[in-house]
């Protein structure tokens, strides 16, 4: 796990980019923010720097009803999540 919540964007790219630079080729983050926008702003940067060809993985740690887990989920497909969990 490399990407906390409480991690500014700039510590969450430093944190993906050193795992990827130890060798790793999948990161996962957490998600979660009350806000589906925040999640999305995050994971869009992720994806950005990271690139296509790195696994990008979420956990929400339960935190979301299954209806909303649901929902986040299809806001996460353009981002070509490996898991969401």
């Amino acid at each position: 796990m490399v990407g906390w919540l409480n991690y500014s964007e700039d510590e969450l790219i430093s944190q993906c980019r050193r795992a990827i630079d130890n060798g790793y080729c999948a990161v996962q983050m957490k998600v979660g923010a009350p806000n589906l926008a925040e999640d999305l702003r995050r994971i869009e940067v992720v994806r950005n720097t990271l690139g296509p060809n790195v696994r990008l993985m979420l956990d929400a740690n339960k935190i979301h009803s299954v209806d909303e887990a649901v929902r986040r989920a299809d806001a996460y497909v353009p981002y070509d999540i490996y898991w969401y969990e």
